[in-house]
């Protein structure tokens, strides 16, 4: 009976998801049973008749070996999880913010006004401190509550990127298609979630815009309008300036390698944490830092960020980076020694290989540099004068840092050293 009503089963349950009629079961009144017994013989019972023969024995076993071999793994190629020797090359679709259309493609379809200096956010024209940015996401988790935190944060980054502070967001949500009951839960869930971000940040959600899509999970992104300026726009950028980046890369490598199989999950917890405290820290400490240019790390990962950051700056040609001052996660270069690679990683390199130079011999660490990110830490520019009173400052608010380059206008674009 549990195996013929499973079929039955699994599409009432479908149905009720997609708000369609259930199908009414009907259990069969007779059927064959084929019971064992200890002489050898098999007992055969349908309707009224029973008798024992051991050619009921042979019967038996064909139908139960037929029916174990619909659930036997022949042939690993078949198999979901496939063989070992294919998960090595295996890509998983990325998600978050690394669900992108790449930057060529934008440099190709967009205006050139628009695409070519992607700042976090645009200020709103004919005002003088007021800016605005949309971003969104997809389904990085599974779990609603989180997931609208998380895109909240990711949202956020920009306008504290930008040096200005978030004063209104509207939400924008796609659902899968569900039932009633469903949407509701999902909704609900995910406002919340989002809601708690926004009243820690200071900021209120006014209102949205809702639809339904063919994606197997939400999608969420917010509009948000941030006030004021942290950001020493008018100081010139010098020789030996210092480049800062908070948080910690590798997002897109330790989702695809969880993914993949490949790292425990266990080491997402970490990442988790950086994606549900988001960047309020440091973007409420600009007032104090007040560093003269800034940009989040998101989808296009650090090096594209830093490119975009020089090619929108009027005095800064080049940056210097040192390879192991990038902070990164646990479980990262565990990926890095196994070949895995987010999907968006081709993509990310393609388009900054020509403004990137590598003056030691590569290592796998540098792949970080084009590694996708959700809710990324913020890079920023310092004069190298206000070195320790940045330190002491981003110390006693207990924002995890690092040092990761400095000005360097005697080449252009990004130099990596080690």
């Amino acid at each position: 009976y549990a195996v013929k009503s499973g079929k039955i089963l699994s599409q009432n349950i479908r149905n009720f998801i997609l708000d369609k009629k259930l199908k009414i079961y009907t259990p069969q009144k007779y059927y064959l049973s084929l019971i064992g017994l200890g002489s050898g013989n098999v007992l055969a019972h349908k309707y009224k008749i029973s008798f024992s023969s051991k050619i009921n024995f042979w019967i038996k076993k064909i139908i139960d070996q037929n029916f174990v071999n619909k659930y036997t793994i022949n042939n690993l190629d078949d198999f979901p999880m496939k063989s070992q020797k294919k998960q090595d090359n295996i890509e998983m679709v990325c998600k978050g913010c690394a669900a992108k259309i790449s930057i060529d493609v934008l440099k190709k379809s967009i205006p050139k006004e628009i695409s070519y200096l992607s700042n976090d956010s645009s200020i709103i024209p004919s005002t003088k401190n007021f800016y605005h940015t949309v971003d969104m996401i997809n389904s990085i988790i599974s779990d609603p509550f989180y997931l609208g935190m998380i895109a909240a944060n990711h949202s956020l980054s920009d306008i504290y990127a930008s040096g200005a502070n978030p004063v209104s967001g509207q939400m924008i949500l796609q659902l899968p298609i569900a039932n009633s009951e469903i949407h509701i839960r999902d909704i609900k869930q995910i406002f919340s979630g989002a809601n708690e971000i926004f009243k820690k940040n200071g900021c209120e959600i006014s209102g949205g815009h809702t639809m339904i899509g063919e994606d197997d999970l939400p999608v969420i992104g917010f509009s948000i309008i941030g006030k004021g300026n942290n950001l020493k726009k008018n100081n010139k950028i010098k020789n030996g300036d210092l480049l800062f980046l908070t948080g910690s890369l590798g997002t897109g490598l330790i989702f695809s390698g969880i993914n993949n199989l490949k790292i425990d999950s266990f080491y997402q917890l970490p990442v988790l944490r950086q994606m549900l405290e988001g960047n309020r820290s440091i973007g409420n400490l600009f007032k104090l830092i007040n560093p003269i240019s800034a940009t989040d790390i998101t989808g296009y990962g650090l090096a594209n960020h830093l490119i975009n950051l020089i090619q929108r700056s009027n005095n800064l040609r080049g940056l210097t980076l040192n390879l192991e001052n990038l902070p990164i996660f646990d479980g990262v270069e565990l990926c890095l020694n196994q070949n895995v690679k987010s999907s968006f990683y081709d993509q990310n390199y393609n388009f900054a290989k020509d403004k990137i130079f590598f003056e030691e011999v590569k290592s796998k660490k540098q792949q970080v540099l084009f590694d996708p990110q959700t809710v990324g830490g913020i890079a920023f520019i310092a004069p190298k004068t206000h070195k320790i009173k940045i330190t002491k400052i981003l110390n006693k608010n207990n924002v995890s840092f690092k040092i990761i380059g400095r000005v360097d206008n005697s080449h252009k674009f990004l130099k990596i050293i080690n």
